[in-house]
């Protein structure tokens, strides 16, 4: 499956778009988290499978899986 991943940063109003090729939903956000972690200024990340949005996940939220692993 493709997923597209939407990075939205503060200072910027265009967002920094990845295709992701993952297996499943959940390996989808789990590499969305990453990414969120490797743009500093990141502020939240924004799935999409085809045009339907499933996910939006904060900065919040992946530091605070990332603690819990």
């Amino acid at each position: 499956m493709v997923f597209f991943c939407y990075i939205y940063s503060l200072g910027s109003e265009v967002p920094h778009m990845e295709a992701l090729s993952c297996s499943s939903l959940g390996e989808a956000q789990a590499r969305c988290r990453r990414m969120l972690d490797e743009h500093g200024a990141a502020v939240r990340a924004e799935l999409f499978d085809d045009d339907q949005r499933v996910a939006i996940i904060s900065r919040k939220d992946a530091y605070e899986r990332r603690l819990q692993a």
